[in-house]
């Protein structure tokens, strides 16, 4: 906030001798030095006194105003921060719930993996033809 008034009154006090100065028109582009074909152009401030005023009051709110949308910008950018911080507090918390959930369910005295029925295979018949002693 205070940052933004002392770079707008830098930029104004920086500006106020350039007014008094002579302005020379160079092509498409204009200079404070004289160049080959170039015309002075007059770049005095014809406004009036009130004009003026009125126009500092004007740059005095639009810094106002954009200093007020920074800061309802910067609560809802921390609005949203504390919010998704939240968010991933309760999805950790849930996740370690499941965690220890599954934990619970492997270390209850049951096997760690399904039980799984085979069929048990029929027996092999010798390729002699004998018949297995029993």
């Amino acid at each position: 906030m205070n940052a933004r008034r002392s770079v707008l009154t830098a930029c104004l006090l920086a500006a106020a001798p350039a007014w008094s100065q002579a302005v020379y028109r160079c092509g498409s582009s204009y200079s404070e030095h004289p160049c080959e074909g170039g015309r002075a152009v007059a770049a005095t401030d014809a406004r009036s006194a009130a004009q003026q005023a009125e126009s500092q009051r004007a740059v005095a709110r639009d810094v106002r105003l954009a200093d007020g949308l920074e800061r309802e910008r910067r609560r809802v950018e921390a609005k949203a921060e504390r919010e998704a911080a939240r968010e991933r507090k309760a999805r950790a918390q849930s996740e370690r719930e499941r965690s220890e959930a599954r934990a619970a369910a492997a270390d209850d005295g049951w096997p760690a993996e399904p039980f799984v029925a085979r069929v048990p295979t029929q027996p092999r018949k010798p390729k002699d033809g004998s018949r297995k002693r029993e």
